[in-house]
């Protein structure tokens, strides 16, 4: 899920009914993945809003109202289903070319923005990537497993990085590989 920001419409139909069981089920979907993926406890309050794609199967885009027990937030999610497989897609999928210069590229990036956050003196240098998967959101979320070193030592740390249609990057997560 991503904070609210604008879409662009060509390709997508207004749902008519968003209080369909159906649509209450893929919200309620992407909320718990959303949980899943960055260890949150939002929970769904109302779809407000939604639109439909038709691809090879159907994508879901849902403007929803959420709260983590304080305060409540709109966020985007975009959904991909494959009705005929039953299922809902959102799955992690493993990154066949760890090699691949974007994939190194994000990797970068979250090391460069953990290196920021923490603000140490003895920065992190990314020296590889070990395994990776994406998973297709509003965006593109990028779980990677990557080895950096301080002057000192070498670790294992496991990244979550989103990035957007136009190449925007979040470090989401950035923690120690056990």
């Amino acid at each position: 899920m991503a904070e609210v920001q604008q879409y662009p419409t060509v390709g997508w139909t207004p749902i008519k009914n968003i209080s369909d069981p159906h649509v209450i089920e893929i919200a309620e979907f992407a909320v718990k993945e959303n949980n899943m993926q960055l260890g949150l406890s939002l929970e769904l309050k109302a779809v407000l809003r939604g639109t439909t794609q038709v691809v090879s199967g159907t994508n879901y885009r849902l403007l929803l109202k959420v709260t983590d027990g304080t305060s409540a937030k709109l966020y985007y999610a975009v959904v991909f289903e494959k009705a005929w497989e039953g299922s809902l897609v959102g799955r992690w999928e493993p990154i066949k070319d760890i090699s691949d210069p974007h994939v190194h590229e994000i990797a970068e990036f979250a090391v460069d923005e953990f290196n920021k956050r923490i603000n140490a003196i003895t920065k992190l240098k990314l020296v590889a990537v070990v395994s990776g998967e994406s998973q297709v959101v509003s965006g593109k979320n990028y779980r990677l497993i990557l080895k950096a070193a301080d002057k000192i030592t070498t670790r294992t740390y496991q990244t979550i990085v989103w990035e957007n249609a136009s190449l925007k990057k979040e470090l989401i997560s950035f923690k120690p590989f056990l």
